[in-house]
Parts: structure tokens; sequence; C-alpha cells
């Protein structure tokens, strides 16, 4: 078992040199008890980051039964060790320039790889029987877009003479992305069928995914969930399947959006497992005509704080703070330990300020929007409103459900006041 670690892009470190390094890659042979970094991949100059602080994908080859053999996609190219990580050599592209990387192996040992267009060498679909640094052919078709970020691949299990492509393709194909099938040397672009208004958010999240015992079943993440039940050849069966949606906080139910990636129960292809910013979900039957799903977050809890408050001038515990994609909480250790929802947004939560004695909370989301309530020590809120100022340009208060200002308000000089 392996981990790998780093974020390039869909991070929100802006700044030169603040890109969310990752500490490479990990092993484990203990099914994930235990723990080791691999010597080889470590990198602590962050002034001078290299190939393994940023791991897009690991694949394994099953099929050489006489070596540790394992792919590393990295920034710029693709990376091969015979000894289970303890030595590496580059293979494809020089593992220096070019943002976005791809690889996987079947089962009997074919590699493919994808290199994006701004990588210096060997952008482009690559394949491979060896996966040694002279056995690359650029199967890349014509017709396939000049500029290309992020593609994504995946093999059909039940036929892997066939292998789609998903990349987000700026300018190009529908939505921004391109999608096509590969089938023996023979290419198919079916961009077209790609859902209108799609979006990976600039790749951050992205992915694709074909059913085990279907090649025509295909999933592809991106802030939805996307299911095709005849690989995408037309729009016909195209199903969103999670993301956005119905929910209570407007997305689909018992899921969350910004999806990265499905898994596959391995004796029951009908169960599947969806990882996305919310945690991990879970359905039995992923061809449902609506597909249910059960949240798998049991005593797991992850979250990503913009910002937190306190109020100085008392001695209360009470604690504000804005989530990312969660929306704003408050707590009172004194009274309860479970976190209290500020706003019924769902969206991203920012930065916070407590006024002395807790007379006001001040609390912000995503784009600017400023909001100011009252707080029993318990958490009943009161006096909910937006006080962004007068004249301002960017965000106003908009209702993240209608993307209206909401009915139940009225205006109060400079502030719209919800009535709640």
């Amino acid at each position: 078992m392996v981990l790998w670690t780093g974020e390039k892009i869909g991070n929100s470190a802006g700044g030169s040199l603040a890109d969310y390094l990752g500490d490479g890659i990990f092993k484990s042979t203990d099914n994930g008890v235990t723990w080791t970094q691999l010597n080889s991949t470590s990198n602590e100059n962050v002034f001078n980051p290299g190939p393994f602080n940023y791991v897009w994908r690991l694949a394994l080859d099953k099929s050489n039964s006489s070596q540790d053999e394992i792919y590393a996609a990295v920034v710029g190219g693709i990376l091969k060790s015979v000894d289970g990580g303890t030595t590496w050599i580059t293979v494809l592209g020089d593992s220096l320039t070019g943002d976005n990387t791809d690889v996987i192996v079947t089962s009997t040992g074919i590699v493919y790889s994808t290199l994006s267009s701004d990588a210096n060498s060997n952008p482009g679909i690559w394949r491979s029987t060896t996966g040694d640094k002279s056995s690359w052919t650029n199967i890349t078709p014509g017709g396939w877009p000049t500029n290309y970020n992020r593609t994504v691949l995946s093999a059909a299990p039940s036929d892997e003479n066939v292998v789609y492509f998903f990349s987000q393709t700026p300018g190009a194909g529908n939505s921004g992305h391109s999608l096509w099938k590969y089938t023996s040397g023979t290419w198919e672009n079916r961009s077209s069928s790609i859902p209108n208004d799609f979006d990976t958010q600039g790749s951050y999240d992205q992915f694709i995914a074909v059913k085990p015992n279907d090649s025509e079943v295909i999933f592809i993440g991106g802030i939805d969930l996307v299911r095709s039940e005849n690989g995408f050849l037309n729009n016909s069966t195209n199903t969103i399947i999670g993301g956005t949606g119905s929910g209570p906080l407007g997305d689909y139910p018992n899921h969350f959006p910004d999806q990265h990636k499905v898994f596959f129960d391995l004796t029951n292809p009908s169960i599947m497992f969806s990882s996305n910013d919310g945690g991990v979900f879970r359905t039995d039957d992923n061809l449902a005509g609506t597909v249910t799903w059960t949240e798998l977050n049991n005593n797991y809890v992850t979250t990503q704080f913009y910002g937190f408050a306190i109020d100085y001038a008392s001695t209360s515990k009470i604690v504000t703070g804005g989530m990312q994609d969660r929306g704003n909480f408050f707590v009172n250790p004194d009274n309860s330990n479970n976190w209290i929802v500020m706003d019924d947004f769902g969206i991203d939560g920012a930065y916070h300020a407590i006024s002395s004695n807790r007379t006001f909370y001040y609390f912000s989301f995503q784009n600017g929007g400023l909001l100011r309530a009252k707080f029993t020590d318990t958490g009943v809120k009161s006096n909910f409103a937006e006080i962004n100022p007068q004249n301002a340009t960017g965000q106003t208060f908009v209702n993240p459900y209608t993307m209206a200002k909401p009915e139940a308000a009225i205006q109060v000089g400079q502030e719209w006041i919800t009535q709640m």
C-alpha cells in the first residue's frame, strides 16, 4: 500500500513558493496501520521543490511478478522504480516542467501516461508495453486540442483495450473539457457529450472512472458527479448523481460537491465509494435512477479554517471560525462541544471578529461578503445582517440558493436584514 502527497494546483496558497508541498511517498506493508517514508522521495528544501513534492498518481504493475514495479506521475514527467521505490529513473518527460501528468498500468502491463501541453519535454498522450525510457509511443490523436492542462485517464477493467482520456482544454471541447475514447489504436472524440457548464474548477476536482463490469458506464467528476451509460457517445444517459442538487445546503442528498475519486467494491461493482471535499460516501447501486448515498465519515472529520475569532475582552471560551466549503461555525465548550452553523449557505466561510463582550459577531464568506449577527452563549442567532460597505464593488449579499436577495429581507440603510 502506498500514499502520495502534494497539491500543485487548486489549493488556496497563491503566493510565490506558497504551494502545498508534499513530503514524498509513504509505504505501508501492514494495510495502512503503519507508514514509512521512502527516503528516495524526501526533500525538505522548500525553496527548491523536487519531483516528489507534487505526486499526481502512483500506478503498480501487477503483471511484473519478479520485481516491485511502480510508476509515479510527478510534475513534468513519469518516474519508474523496479525496487519498490528505493531508486527511481525518469522514463518520460524531464520531471521539471509541465504541471499536470497522469499514469495508469493495465493488468497486462501496458502503461499509458499524459503530460500537459506546458511540458518542455514529451507533452501529449503516450503508450508503452514496458514502461522503459525508450519504449514510449506518442498516441496523441489528430484533432486533440493544442492547449490542454490536466488530462486524467482510466482503462476499462472489463476490456483493457478501451481507455478513456478526460482533459481540461480551455477554449476547446465542451465547457472547456474534452473526452476521447481509445480502442486498440482507434480514437473517438466524445467531447460534445460532456454536460454543458461542467466545471472542474481549473482541474482541481477532476477524474474519470469506468465501471469494472461495463466499459460503457463512465463516471466523471468535477464540482458534480456525472454518470453516462453509453460512454458519453451522446448525452441521452447523462445523469448527475452527486455534488450540487436538492440537498439541505444546495447539494445532492447526502453527498457533497468537488469530486476527486470513486472506487468500486472488489466483489460487487454496483457498490461505489465517492471521495470529495465532504469526505467519503457510499452507494450500493451506482446505476439507480436516483442514487442513494450514505456518509461514511464516522468519527472522522477534516476541515480547513481560513480564520477564527475569540472575545478578547472576557474569559469566554467561545470560538467562531470560517471553514473551506463548510461555511461559518460557532462553538461554546462550556455549553457543548458541538459546532453550530452560523449561516446556511454551505459555501466557504472566511474571516471572523467578535466585539468586546460578544455584543456582535462579524463573519464573512468567499469573494468578500460580510455578515453580522448576535448570538446567545448557547448559539441562538438574531439580528442577522449583511454589512458590505455602500458602493462596494464585487460581492454583494446573494442568497447562494437562488442567486438573488432573499425574499424574507428588508433593506435598512446600507444593510439587508433577513427576518430570522
